[in-house]
């Protein structure tokens, strides 16, 4: 895995860097990084983008959540928080202070034991429903290039929220707007109405009958 040490930088040159890491989480036992070893080897990759958002949520957000690992033969390896590790690692090379972290031990018998656990932890046994992940964020601001969540692309979420506040900015409004196309005239609804008048609006173009033919927007008198 390549990973750009200044790309990090650059993306976390929003606010200070190093920045001050704050535990935010308990657990069973304090312990330094270079005590935990990572072990699942290749069976999940991270990019760089992937470090940049764990970096990113540990600086706005704090370390929230403890380290879990199995104690083998004197070494302790990591069952939960590779990612972290890498990243706490990565900011360790730039000159970031770690201090020593929560973190909880796992019993397993031996490697196979302490692999199975791992399999487990990383297996879903649940599908994120779209409705009510919207219903759970209502109301947060969320930052959808800091998330990854498994099935879900939580920006459509905020797309519909977006489109349910035009329309009901649109609906609200107290009048009708009406197209008149020759004599004939006819009502249209007002988010047909909007989008037309958005595109006469960005396109900065008089008189309409550039655009329709022989149409006239005949907007509502302010009462």
């Amino acid at each position: 895995m390549d990973i750009n040490l200044g790309h990090i930088v650059e993306a976390l040159s929003d606010k200070p860097f190093p920045f001050e890491l704050r535990v935010e989480c308990e657990g069973r036992e304090l312990l330094s990084l270079d005590s935990l070893e990572e072990f699942q080897g290749e069976m999940k990759t991270r990019s760089e983008s992937d470090v940049m958002k764990i970096l990113r949520s540990i600086r706005d957000y704090g370390f929230s959540f403890p380290f879990f690992y199995a104690h083998l033969d004197d070494h302790r390896y990591v069952l939960d928080g590779h990612g972290r590790l890498l990243a706490l690692q990565i900011f360790q090379q730039l000159g970031g202070e770690v201090p020593r972290l929560p973190a909880c031990r796992v019993d397993a018998e031996d490697i196979d034991d302490a692999k199975q656990k791992l399999l487990r932890l990383n297996s879903r046994y649940g599908t994120i429903d779209l409705d009510g992940l919207k219903d759970f964020v209502d109301g947060l601001e969320v930052n959808v290039d800091d998330l990854e969540l498994p099935d879900i692309n939580i920006g459509d979420i905020l797309i519909d929220d977006a489109e349910e506040e035009e329309e009901l900015e649109v609906t609200e409004k107290p009048k009708k707007t009406f197209v008149q196309i020759g004599e004939i005239s006819e009502s249209v609804s007002p988010i047909i109405a909007e989008k037309i008048i958005n595109i006469i609006n960005r396109r900065k173009q008089k008189p309409v009958e550039r655009f329709f033919e022989k149409c006239i927007l005949l907007f509502p008198e302010k009462e």
